[in-house]
């Protein structure tokens, strides 16, 4: 049911634009404040997780330059920069807004979860039946490792929610750029402001594997056109006139990119999705 017909349902006419309009700010405000008071709890927890991580994005940053050090990864693709809790509750809000209220559950995937934050942050934020960090430098897995069994633990648990209880928690070491993430996704989160531009490429193909309606988050790159025209749809988050959505990272600000995952025939309907993607992405067809 709309906003608008829960309005007629309450004994607001059609006609009357005014009480319309003031029943939806009164609801609006009411999400607000609801968003409000979760962003506060949310804080507090989540310094209880990472409390032995001191120094907030230093300590992701100290730990994977160690680690590339020490292998010789000398590839800018593997920087680490974190997202700020506070800018990314704000950017997460917009789902709302794109009809994942807490009701709805799902499945939310990180791509390049590093220590862990995003992905206890939005297990906060909101209530999902999984949540999935992905992260390649062991480092930053095992530290997200540390996280994951304070969030286990009956101390914590205590201050969560039964539904948020029940939250299937689970942080994968791999490269995210060789593994089928996104078919069960129905949110994805790619921070890819230190990515490489194939990179991005090969994880927006991937992408195309996500169900209907499902929405896929990217930091400062946009998709190329024959990946997004096909499958994914860029929505237009900010109003008219108004500056085009940012995040702030640890490295600054970044631009931040919605898209939808449109198309009614899923790739799992097509004989070789591997194949049908490289073909469509190569030769660009209509």
């Amino acid at each position: 049911m709309s906003l608008v017909e829960e309005g007629a349902e309450d004994g607001i006419e059609d006609g009357d634009e005014v009480s319309r309009f003031n029943r939806l700010l009164l609801l609006e405000k009411e999400r607000q404040k609801l968003e409000a008071g979760v962003l506060a709890s949310s804080l507090d927890l989540m310094s209880d997780l990472f409390e032995g991580m001191q120094g907030g994005a230093e300590f992701g940053k100290s730990l994977s330059r160690a680690e590339r050090e020490g292998a010789r990864l000398a590839t800018p693709t593997l920087s680490y920069s974190e997202v700020q809790h506070d800018s990314f509750h704000s950017i997460f809000t917009r789902l709302n807004r794109l009809g994942f209220s807490d009701g709805n559950e799902g499945t939310f995937v990180d791509i390049g979860s590093g220590v862990g934050r995003v992905v206890f942050a939005v297990a906060l934020f909101h209530t999902w039946r999984r949540v999935i960090g992905i992260e390649i430098l062991s480092s930053l897995h095992k530290a997200s490792l540390s996280a994951l069994e304070r969030w286990k633990s009956s101390e914590f648990r205590r201050h969560l929610s039964e539904k948020k209880q029940d939250t299937d928690v689970r942080l994968l070491l791999g490269d995210a750029l060789t593994m089928h993430w996104a078919s069960d996704a129905d949110v994805a989160f790619i921070n890819a402001t230190c990515f490489s531009l194939e990179m991005v490429h090969i994880l927006g193909v991937e992408a195309c594997r996500m169900r209907t309606g499902s929405i896929l988050i990217l930091t400062t790159h946009q998709l190329d056109a024959p990946t997004c025209s096909k499958y994914l749809e860029q929505l237009e988050m900010s109003a008219a006139g108004a500056p085009p959505l940012s995040m702030n990272l640890s490295c600054g600000p970044v631009r931040v990119f919605f898209y939808r995952r449109t198309k009614a025939a899923p790739l799992d309907s097509i004989g070789d999705p591997n194949e049908y993607v490289k073909n469509l992405i190569e030769r660009g067809m209509d």
